[in-house]
């Protein structure tokens, strides 16, 4: 019940910014409190609830998530009212939707951890944009619920200081108390680029970017190599799994945000155990996801930011 400091942290993806808060968070479950992980994809939730369960026997953590049926949904948060769930995922709009009394009852929250936090300021802005009213909401639980825990916001890309800095804008954002502030190194000494120049398409610039990318894949494929392909849109998806399918080659999976929810379970399972070796998905697939023998990242057009880059990569 003292005053506590928040913490920024940023480090690569696989540097194990995941255990720095899941450690901590079964150390407040001991003490009877609740851990609340704020996240923004649903791959990204599902993942680190399995990796918590398998890999660390800790059965004691849910998510909360658009895919639960309501009835699920009611039943987890009875469970994590009850003492019986003390780590939850769930993503910022659904924060934002109750009082956090609705999630946690009469039990205290121990700790807030805002997972990808450079979303803040990329995303709040204009693509989900209650992540912008993310951190007013927690500075009135704080005030009003007289609620005394640590947040921590985590992150593989976020830019520090300059015109574009991501760090201090989150920070002010989140309304976080007199944080700690770590920045690690985005360096990957394990990462080569190959960047190929073309000749620039005079007509049908499209079809001739999706059939650049098939080749690619269809190289790739025969190569055997574990490979994510990353392209801005669904449509371009939807394109190259066609093509694909209708030459009878079924050597790829996709994942994208809109995608119903058995099939992105289908084509994560797919992927993860190697059954297709080529990914081609939208970022809703990549970010966070802990799959570690992927060897080839492709990206069929440029990312929107250097921080989207660099957490594709």
């Amino acid at each position: 019940n003292e005053p506590c400091r928040d913490l920024f942290l940023t480090a690569p993806t696989g540097a194990g910014k995941s255990l720095l808060f899941q450690l901590p968070a079964f150390y407040v479950a001991e003490k009877g409190d609740v851990t609340i992980v704020v996240s923004p994809l649903i791959a990204l939730m599902k993942d680190q609830v399995e990796a918590i369960i398998k890999d660390r026997n800790y059965e004691k953590v849910a998510y909360l998530n658009s895919e639960l049926s309501l009835l699920d949904r009611e039943r987890i948060i009875e469970s994590c009212i009850n003492n019986e769930v003390n780590i939850l995922y769930m993503s910022p709009e659904l924060l934002l939707s109750y009082d956090i009394t609705h999630f946690i009852g009469s039990r205290r929250l121990g700790l807030l951890v805002i997972d990808e936090a450079h979303l803040i300021t990329t995303w709040g802005r204009d693509f989900r944009v209650d992540y912008w009213f993310l951190g007013n909401h927690i500075r009135k639980m704080r005030k009003y619920h007289n609620l005394s825990f640590p947040m921590v916001a985590v992150t593989a890309t976020a830019i520090y200081g300059g015109a574009n800095d991501m760090v201090f804008d989150s920070i002010d954002s989140l309304v976080m108390h007199n944080p700690h502030i770590y920045i690690g190194q985005v360096k990957r000494n394990d990462i080569e680029f190959v960047i190929n120049n073309h000749e620039n398409f005079s007509v049908n610039y499209e079809t001739n970017k999706i059939n650049q990318t098939l080749d690619f894949v269809k190289r790739i494929n025969e190569l055997g190599l574990k490979t994510l392909v990353y392209t801005p849109y669904k449509k371009h998806i939807r394109q190259i799994l066609d093509i694909l399918n209708s030459d009878k080659l079924s050597i790829a999976t996709g994942y994208y945000g809109s995608l119903d929810s058995l099939n992105k379970e289908f084509a994560y399972r797919q992927f993860k155990r190697g059954e297709k070796k080529i990914m081609i998905s939208t970022k809703a697939f990549g970010m966070g996801v802990d799959i570690s023998d992927i060897q080839v990242v492709y990206h069929h057009a440029p990312s929107g930011l250097l921080p989207d880059y660099v957490q594709e990569i």
